[in-house]
């Protein structure tokens, strides 16, 4: 059972909660995002997608389907066709039946799902991280 009781600070709230009778749970949470997937700036989000479309062809991305650079048009394809390789790698496939992956457990989907992200996101943290560096010296 839990009973919410919030305070008052800004921009951090803290919440009191009883998650067992008796216990009290003590959790912060941020205004500004309502969960850890929203954007903190919603304006954002176009060019956060163009940086992911650059990166994603400088690292070879597109090859996979034969393209020369990554677009909103053919991401589906490129990270499908990702998935696939990534999965026939780890030797995932034979599990696989017409597209239908239920019969992989959640670690195999997060190795594959992490190898197709990780080096993208990791990237993109790297290149606004040196966009911050070269703006703070101006």
């Amino acid at each position: 059972m839990k009973i919410p009781r919030q305070s008052t600070r800004d921009p951090l709230k803290q919440i009191i909660y009883i998650s067992e009778p008796g216990i009290l749970n003590f959790r912060r949470c941020c205004h500004l995002a309502q969960n850890k997937n929203d954007l903190l700036v919603p304006a954002a989000q176009p060019r956060l997608d163009v940086l992911k479309y650059e990166l994603a062809t400088e690292l070879g991305y597109p090859l996979h389907i034969g393209a020369q650079k990554a677009t909103p048009q053919n991401w589906n394809q490129i990270t499908d066709q990702m998935k696939y390789e990534i999965a026939a790698e780890l030797g995932l496939t034979p599990r696989i039946q017409n597209g239908y992956w239920g019969n992989l457990s959640s670690r195999d989907c997060g190795a594959v799902g992490g190898r197709m992200g990780g080096k993208l996101g990791g990237n993109m943290v790297r290149r606004m991280i040196l966009y911050a560096q070269q703006n703070m010296i101006r």
